[in-house]
């Protein structure tokens, strides 16, 4: 399956936090910004397609940095609106010896989550139906309730209708649902609009149980998806067409990881960015793959621009 190769516009829906990070071998922690689907804008936009970041930040000094980070890497922030009394949310990672990274957040009312709140929402919403591509994850719908969820589904039936793109990675966190009952209808809701799903494995496994990749590929297919892409850590990918064609393509050069923050990010920016400019699936993951196994050798989501690989 090749991809478009016409110029896209894409539109990433999440949420952008402060990110804190400990200094490698220092009592000290630094402060960046980050958050998955903001991630992926930004790695997009470094990849150069014309990228959007809708979201919400506060009137703060941070937002104000936030802002300023997104539009310094080339993120679009005409749908990036501000809420008068809200807060950014912020996160902090922890890593182990092996790179497997922890966070600890405080979230609970970000900016980002009153959204809908905020003047303008309505018509962002609407200038995002209008996208090429339309990119969300299970994190984006863990920002809302039910009621808004359905907007953000609409949203992705009017751009899949249109013949445009609905990307989403099901990113699955426990923390951010009441229980894992209603994160799986919440991402039942999503699927049947969805025309590419970047899944993890790790992920499928604790929402639904899943033992083997076959069970997570053909719940996403029967859902609707014309292509899943099933990301399985060190193996790799799996990709997959409606058909039932799947192959796996393995990460060529295999190394040990330094810190995992953003790898699945980078890898579906990778993947996206390489598929929308007319690569074949087989070849966006294999895109997606070396961006991933970069960044996994950085601290923190974002790696510097100067270690993008070519």
């Amino acid at each position: 399956m090749t991809g478009p190769q016409r110029s896209q516009r894409i539109v990433c829906f999440g949420e952008c936090m402060i990110e804190l990070s400990r200094v490698p071998d220092q009592e000290m922690w630094s402060i960046s910004f980050g958050g998955d689907c903001a991630n992926v804008a930004i790695y997009c936009a470094r990849l150069g397609l014309e990228t959007h970041f809708m979201s919400a930040t506060g009137q703060d000094p941070y937002s104000a940095s936030m802002r300023a980070f997104l539009t310094a890497e080339g993120v679009c922030d005409d749908l990036l609106l501000v809420h008068h009394d809200r807060l950014p949310g912020l996160y902090a990672i922890q890593t182990d010896a092996s790179g497997e990274r922890t966070f600890t957040y405080w979230r609970d009312s970000s900016a980002a989550r009153g959204f809908h709140e905020v003047e303008g929402s309505a018509q962002a919403l609407q200038n995002a139906s209008e996208a090429d591509v339309f990119y969300l994850s299970g994190i984006t719908l863990s920002l809302f309730d039910r009621n808004y969820r359905a907007q953000i589904a609409e949203l992705a039936r009017s751009v899949r209708a249109r013949g445009g793109h609905v990307a989403f990675d099901g990113n699955y966190r426990a923390r951010g649902w009441a229980d894992p009952a209603a994160a799986r209808e919440a991402v039942a809701s999503m699927a049947g609009h969805c025309s590419i799903a970047l899944p993890t494995f790790d992920d499928e496994r604790a929402l639904h149980g899943d033992t083997h990749e076959d069970q997570a590929i053909r719940r996403w297919h029967d859902a609707g998806v014309d292509l899943v892409v099933l990301k399985v850590g060190a193996e790799g990918a799996v990709v997959s067409s409606k058909d039932g064609t799947a192959e796996r393509v393995p990460i060529a050069q295999p190394r040990d990881a330094y810190d995992t923050t953003g790898a699945g990010d980078s890898f579906n920016a990778g993947f996206l960015s390489a598929y929308l400019a007319g690569a074949t699936a087989l070849e966006a993951a294999a895109a997606g793959n070396r961006l991933a196994g970069e960044v996994v050798m950085h601290p923190g989501a974002i790696i510097p621009a100067e270690a993008m690989p070519v």
